[in-house]
């Protein structure tokens, strides 16, 4: 007899899996389809404005958060610019106060110091 590998699908219907695993594994699968940073970020942020980090909740928010964080230091357009600062700004209103500290807060320093030395750059 031939055994077949469950779907995700399946799996995330089990009663083994938690609502925060199903909904984080619903916001992150489509980013993994898409090839370009620049359409996950821009993505990511209008699931975001829409709600979703806020229907999903803290913990799993917090389980998103490692995967698009990226996306935003990285973020080297206006409009990339203008879809990062979207999805910080939900990350913050949906995570607690300690994983903004650990999470949030090292980003926005990578970003700021990254800015200073464009600046610096182009002042020298």
């Amino acid at each position: 007899m031939l055994c077949r590998r469950p779907s995700a699908k399946i799996l995330l219907e089990s009663p083994y899996f938690p609502n925060t695993v199903k909904s984080s594994y619903l916001f992150l699968a489509p980013l993994q389809l898409v090839a370009k940073d620049e359409t996950r970020l821009r993505y990511a942020a209008n699931l975001a404005k829409h709600g979703a980090l806020r229907e999903m909740g803290a913990f799993a928010t917090e389980m998103c958060t490692t995967y698009c964080l990226p996306l935003i230091v990285n973020a080297v357009s206006d409009t990339e610019a203008e879809w990062a600062y979207m999805l910080l700004k939900e990350f913050m209103k949906c995570l607690t106060v300690q994983a903004v500290k650990t999470l949030i807060l090292p980003t926005i320093q990578k970003i700021l110091q990254a800015s200073c030395k464009i600046d610096f750059v182009n002042f020298v």
